[in-house]
């Protein structure tokens, strides 16, 4: 990506450390254009990008959610199960987009 974040910063704070004026700061960039078309890959996620993947650092968050909802629960998952899931959610995506394609 030819963009990196150092840091997140409120227009005030920006003025505070850089005495930029809150008007002088470009607007949202994730509004514009140029930068959505960056996001997107030029090509279709294949299984191959899928074994490249590191899963030794995939890094699982447990929902901060405290309620006793069904749909709420954890879930403890090895790498392999992970990959699996991970392959068998690409193959629906991609026969979901063919048949969108010629459909």
């Amino acid at each position: 990506y030819p963009y990196k974040l150092k840091t997140l910063m409120t227009k005030e704070q920006i003025h505070h450390q850089y005495g930029i004026n809150a008007a002088d700061l470009p607007s949202k960039s994730r509004k514009h254009q140029d930068f959505l078309d960056k996001l997107l890959l030029k090509r279709r996620i294949t299984k191959q990008d899928l074994n490249k993947i590191n899963w030794n650092n995939l890094k699982l968050f447990k929902s901060l959610s405290t309620n006793n909802d069904p749909i709420n629960k954890s879930i403890t998952m090895t790498q392999k199960v992970m990959k699996e899931y991970t392959q068998i959610a690409l193959e629906r995506l991609n026969v979901s987009n063919n048949k969108r394609n010629n459909g």
